[in-house]
């Protein structure tokens, strides 16, 4: 495969997908203004009457799994848009695993 977009990696860089999870991902805006994608398993609610997330709810990082540099464990985080079921894969670029959302990749034929 390879990378169409990723923030800090050149478009085209090639990769080899090491696994493959489905789920929820969100993205949200972090407290210094920027935006990024996470996923259900980094994310929860602060509403205990309401453990789902949704668009405009602001939820806790309650995960750093994928060893994130922009977002801190405590981290009070608004969701923006919600995409249900997406392909979330770890890739190997340059030696390194990184987690790609699958519209971030694509089969080179």
């Amino acid at each position: 495969m390879t990378l169409v977009k990723h923030e800090d990696l050149p478009s085209g860089t090639p990769g080899t997908i090491s696994s493959r999870w489905l789920g929820n991902i969100y993205a949200v805006e972090l407290p210094d203004g920027k935006y990024h994608w996470m996923d259900s398993s980094e994310l929860g609610s602060i509403n205990p009457n309401r453990p789902t997330i949704a668009v405009g709810d602001i939820v806790e990082v309650t995960s750093n799994k994928h060893n994130h540099e922009f977002a801190k464990l405590g981290d009070l985080v608004q969701v923006v848009k919600v995409i249900e079921d997406a392909d979330y894969y770890g890739v190997i670029l340059n030696n390194e695993l990184h987690w790609l959302t699958g519209f971030e990749l694509a089969k080179k034929f």
